[in-house]
């Protein structure tokens, strides 16, 4: 192991194997899903964990805001329609035209939402997130319209991204300034005020589930690397005793006791004691051994395969007996 990924877990020491030390070697394992395998690997996902909730919430967050500036600017077009000069106000249009050519609208964030890794609540808000924007989207398209039909739009190509709502006859039937008052009307009546009331409730609900995803999803992570932390104290209290001893971590998530000049009478006993500790603190640990009289013979690369073979018999042996109860 290199020196930089020497380290401690549970207050002892990780440095990595200096060279053949030992004539017994025991390789250890938390066997529940490959535990150990996971300590440095949870520390990345927590990290991708927390980049990933930040920008699930923004995602959110742009669900809003895309429909809070469709809703503002569809107003200040029907509101003010024309501009000093008297020309048409394309201003508004303009920015609406742009939101709508976006990727931030509601339907579009669901459909992202889902390809994320978001639970079913979380996505169920985005969904209903989008449905209330498309209603919304609806009225502010009848809206600018009604408006289109009073006053003509310059042929400004960028404004050719607004889709025009064929008008009722009844709606045509209506002089210019009726008509502008139903437009303005639309957009400022109860039910428009309902929809967007509605919209940033669920758009709340959504912020919140996916913080509450987080932090369950975090606890749970915590929970692994204390669990990891306990088995790291157990296997040096029970391995590494005296100078003839010592307990290393040898990757992120294995480590391995080397005991010199030891009987297998003592190894049975490390061994009985550990699994004592096992029960005491409610872990459940694979255990491999290997012993050679010379470590030379069959030399250490094999000493640890043997050692890695019999722990992962022993963790299958676990899972098989889980299986069955």
């Amino acid at each position: 192991m290199k020196e930089k990924d020497a380290g401690k877990i549970g207050g002892h020491s990780t440095t990595a194997f200096a060279g053949p030390l030992a004539g017994v070697l025991l390789l250890l394992m938390i066997a529940i899903v490959l535990l150990l395998l996971r300590v440095n690997r949870n520390t990345n996902i927590h990290t991708r964990m927390m980049q990933d909730s930040g920008n699930y919430q923004q995602e959110v967050t742009d669900i809003q805001a895309g429909a809070s500036l469709l809703t503002e600017t569809a107003g200040n077009f029907a509101l003010m329609p024309l501009g000093e000069d008297g020309s048409v106000n394309v201003g508004p249009l303009m920015a609406f035209a742009q939101e709508l050519g976006g990727d931030r609208r509601g339907p579009q964030v669901a459909e992202r939402f889902r390809q994320y890794e978001v639970s079913r609540e979380a996505l169920g808000f985005a969904e209903e997130s989008a449905s209330y924007t498309e209603q919304l989207l609806e009225v502010q398209l009848h809206v600018l319209s009604l408006m289109r039909s009073v006053y003509p739009l310059p042929p400004v190509p960028a404004l050719s991204a607004i889709p025009e709502i064929p008008l009722t006859r009844e709606e045509l039937d209506l002089s210019p300034e009726e008509r502008t008052d139903y437009a303005r009307s639309l957009i400022l009546n109860t039910d428009y005020t309902q929809l967007r009331f509605h919209l940033n409730e669920v758009i709340v609900q959504c912020h919140k589930t996916i913080q509450e995803d987080f932090t369950q999803a975090s606890q749970e992570i915590a929970g692994h690397i204390r669990t990891l932390r306990t088995a790291a104290s157990c296997i040096n209290e029970c391995f590494n005793k005296g100078d003839n001893c010592s307990c290393y971590r040898i990757g992120g998530d294995e480590f391995a006791a080397v005991i010199k000049g030891c009987t297998e009478a003592e190894i049975h006993s490390c061994l009985g004691h550990f699994a004592w500790t096992q029960e005491r603190e409610n872990i459940s640990v694979s255990v491999g051994c290997a012993r050679a009289e010379n470590v030379l013979d069959p030399g250490f690369r094999a000493l640890m395969s043997q050692a890695d073979q019999h722990m992962y018999e022993q963790k299958k042996c676990v899972h098989a007996d889980g299986a069955v109860r």
